[in-house]
């Protein structure tokens, strides 16, 4: 009788009771599963979305500095030839090598508005036309950095100057542009003359603009040694950008309509500039179509185009424009050094 009873107690899962525990467990593995998954989903979302404020935080920042400190000269107020300013050795001091960034010019501000390859190069000839990206703007800003510059056997030195470098050499009423070998040997050792109380500063000419070799990016050129423009990358997913300036047309230091090609004369007296920057995930969403028409100031942008707005594409090999995310950062900048000349006029 023990015998038959612990025989009963022996016995295994009958086949119903092993199917429900395989499905109980089947269902808790997919519920975990699609709990990690979910996980991993908006991880990688979140992780897309906060790059892309970066990105996009990063270029309007660094086009916004450059902006507000246009035309910021050393203190240089005088009204020289050309414009407000007198670079007597310009021509010797900026050759062919410099990609059309020329004070001859009489203008610190250049803008190309909704470009293209081919008048991007045109203007400046160190963009290449094959990667630039098309309806997209070109800036060139020059100013000169602060603090000024300091004899290298200066203690401290903050600032020390540079033989590889171009200075614009100023005593608040009249500059000029010069280069080490324009210079006494002495400017090294002292910048001390009295009769004319110079100071040094040294002249930053800078182009944005947008290069788009597989991954759109915001690439700057600037002066480097040997007077050429040199190319760096600042930012990756930048697809576009834009840049309205506000002209006072009546002479009263408020901006009465906005241009994205206003002419030299127009951009004399700009007061304010309204920046644009459409940026895009560096990485594609396949769960993701992007149907959106994105609106920088007087341009729009969508994916294949259409009414009236530029054409998002991808260079890539596998071009898939719609599986991006975007956003657009804007910012308005007050150009306070063109707005304070302009008051100076008589």
């Amino acid at each position: 009788m023990n015998t038959m009873t612990d025989m009963h107690r022996d016995r295994g899962f009958s086949i119903v009771e092993l199917m429900i525990a395989i499905t109980l467990g089947l269902l808790v593995i997919g519920i975990v599963s699609t709990i990690f998954l979910s996980g991993n989903r908006s991880y990688a979302q979140d992780e897309r979305f906060a790059r892309m404020q970066e990105n996009g935080r990063y270029a309007i920042n660094r086009l916004t500095e450059d902006l507000s400190s246009i035309e910021y000269m050393g203190g240089l107020t005088g009204t020289g030839s050309p414009g407000i300013r007198d670079y007597a050795n310009q021509a010797t001091v900026l050759t062919s090598s410099n990609c059309g960034v020329d004070f001859a010019l009489g203008n610190a501000l250049r803008v190309l508005g909704n470009a293209t390859g081919a008048t991007a190069n045109a203007a400046f000839g160190c963009i290449d036309a094959s990667t630039f990206r098309n309806g997209t703007d070109v800036l060139l800003v020059q100013r000169v950095l602060s603090p000024p510059a300091t004899p290298a056997a200066a203690s401290p030195s903050e600032n020390p100057f540079s033989t590889s470098r171009v200075y614009l050499r100023t005593n608040t009423s009249t500059g000029v542009l010069i280069k080490a070998a324009s210079e006494p040997l002495d400017i090294t050792s002292t910048f001390s003359i009295p009769s004319q109380n110079w100071t040094y500063w040294q002249y930053a000419p800078t182009v944005y603009y947008i290069q788009d070799a597989g991954v759109p990016s915001l690439h700057r050129l600037s002066l480097g040694s040997g007077l050429t423009m040199e190319d760096e990358l600042l930012t990756d997913g930048v697809e576009a950008i834009h840049v309205l300036f506000g002209i006072d047309l009546d002479g009263d230091g408020i901006a009465n309509q906005y241009k994205s090609n206003p002419t030299v004369d127009e951009l004399a007296v700009a007061m304010n500039a309204r920046i644009y920057v459409l940026v895009r995930s560096v990485d594609k969403d396949h769960g993701y179509t992007d149907g959106k028409t994105y609106t920088l100031g007087n341009l729009c942008y969508k994916v294949g185009g259409g009414g009236g707005c530029n054409t998002l594409t991808d260079a890539s090999a596998t071009s898939e424009p719609q599986k991006y995310h975007r956003r657009v950062f804007s910012s308005t900048v007050v150009l306070r050094n063109i707005a304070y000349r302009a008051q100076l006029k008589p």
